[in-house]
């Protein structure tokens, strides 16, 4: 998954769009707080709340 991960962000790069908005966060169904507090932060960082 890092690897398709790494290559979305050099295409991404490419065609000009920010790369920092692309997240890879790993969570399993047991994780919800970690799920949660993932969501929280990439909404401050993308500034949507």
């Amino acid at each position: 998954c890092e690897t398709r991960i790494k290559r979305a962000r050099r295409k991404l790069a490419k065609k000009g769009y920010n790369t920092d908005n692309l997240w890879l966060a790993w969570c399993s169904a047991a994780d919800g707080p970690k799920f949660a507090n993932t969501m929280r932060d990439m909404v401050k960082q993308l500034g949507l709340s």
